[in-house]
């Protein structure tokens, strides 16, 4: 209850620059983790039982997770335009989201079309 009141007081424009940054952090370490899965989790590369243990538990959901709230993030960011009049500011929680919907739909491209 206190976070949420916290989170209440806290300007449009930190929420959004904080909800972008953490989206961020939380999408870069799980493309690392999932980089390093053998030398971090043993995860031996070409085992199909783990690696799919690994997608299913570990990494689809914090994708999705990152995705969804990504889309969140910029409709929230679009909604709430007039009150965002900050240019730097702007370009800055704008480009956050879209450069974590810009990857997926990027690897959705190269599965789709070149595999």
């Amino acid at each position: 209850m206190r976070i949420v009141s916290f989170f209440k007081k806290i300007s449009t424009k930190k929420k959004f620059i904080s909800i972008s940054l953490i989206l961020l952090i939380v999408f870069s370490l799980n493309q690392i983790f999932s980089y390093y899965r053998f030398e971090l989790f043993g995860i031996i590369p070409g085992y199909a039982p783990h690696n799919f243990a690994y997608n299913i538990g570990i990494f689809l959901p914090i994708n999705t997770f990152c995705y969804i709230f990504s889309l969140i993030t910029l409709i929230l960011i679009l909604k709430n335009w007039e009150k965002l009049n900050n240019f730097k500011f702007l370009v800055l929680t704008f480009l956050l989201p879209i450069f974590i919907l810009g990857i997926k739909f990027f690897i959705l491209f190269i599965d789709l079309f070149i595999s």
